[in-house]
């Protein structure tokens, strides 16, 4: 791979005249969906090269000036700006096509991340006005690409890593409707039915509670909004817990040995992260994982095993449920 930055420049400049007519372009204008695909084709093309060549050009060692002559022409472009209208404004392209351009801009994202320096200009181009902030708060439509979940869920782990207490302003706006995404997004996919998914939001959500036990942060607005969400968010991972242990007894009251040690291997997994939440060592975050941990999960299985061994007549006197709001 060996471009000129005039080639890079003009990659770019192409890229920028496709997303204009991929984002503000009538459907009519396309002239039917052979045009359209032909459109978000080369933009895709346009997007994994540009992404590869600078990622790339930075990696010449050598030649340490060269990353940033490389990045010129997409900060001057502002091609950032572009990649995020292309993965938030749908506009006139199908569900398909928008899917299809949003995994690839999500790709290059995530490679411009892990390749440019922390000190680099591009660097700063994409941690500026909190733009990975509006990349985190994205919602797609991942049910047509089985891909774009995890490959979000990675950019968003990735972001995650690159936090600490000198740039974790610049993660947090408190005038947005949204102000920490990078935490609040991922655990909505606590629930989601792929393990993975689970996986990458306790791995995100770990990563993010080790960058806050430094006691300096404790009295901040971010720190305070991380407890408020991890209240709703662990009484999801205790009553996932939960039903896990009721899963495990059903089926070995049944014998579907199948079943017992699925569930048995999810649980272990889901005690294995509130341990890990506990090792964090944050006492407010440890407070309410143990107050979720006994009223969601501990008091409603031990509670129900005595009322299942109770006689009859008794059961019928005893409450029937047990709430489970938040």
């Amino acid at each position: 791979m060996e471009y000129t930055v005039q080639e890079l420049d003009d990659m770019c400049s192409r890229l920028d005249r496709l997303a204009e007519q991929l984002i503000h372009a009538s459907s009519a204008s396309f002239g039917g969906g052979a045009r359209e695909e032909q459109v978000a084709g080369e933009a895709v093309q346009l997007i994994q090269r540009i992404g590869e060549t600078i990622a790339w050009a930075y990696g010449q060692h050598h030649n340490p000036g060269m990353g940033e002559a490389f990045a010129q022409p997409f900060v001057d472009r502002r091609l950032r700006d572009r990649l995020k209208a292309l993965l938030v404004e749908r506009g006139p392209r199908r569900q398909e096509v928008h899917n299809r351009i949003a995994v690839q801009v999500l790709q290059t994202i995530h490679i411009l991340l892990q390749a440019t320096p922390a000190e680099s200009t591009l660097f700063c181009n994409l941690t500026a006005g909190w733009y990975l902030n509006d990349v985190a708060a994205t919602r797609l439509d991942y049910r047509d690409n089985e891909d774009l979940l995890p490959l979000w869920m990675t950019v968003v782990k990735e972001i995650a890593t690159m936090l600490n207490k000198e740039n974790m302003m610049l993660f947090f706006d408190p005038s947005s409707a949204n102000p920490f995404p990078i935490f609040t997004e991922a655990v909505r996919y606590y629930h989601h039915p792929v393990s993975q998914v689970r996986t990458h939001v306790q791995a995100i959500s770990l990563e993010l509670f080790l960058k806050l036990r430094d006691e300096d942060v404790w009295t901040e607005p971010l720190f305070q909004l991380v407890l408020l969400e991890s209240s709703a968010f662990f009484t999801r991972v205790c009553c996932l817990l939960r039903d896990f242990w009721r899963m495990a007894d059903e089926a070995l009251a049944s014998g579907a040995k199948r079943d017992l040690r699925s569930a048995l291997y999810i649980q272990n997994d889901i005690l294995m992260y509130i341990n890990d939440v506990f090792a964090c060592d944050i006492p407010r975050l440890s407070e309410i994982m143990q107050e979720k941990l006994l009223r969601f999960a501990i008091v409603p299985v031990l509670l129900r095993s005595i009322l299942l061994r109770r006689p009859s007549g008794a059961v019928a006197a005893a409450p029937a449920s047990v709430s489970t709001r938040g």
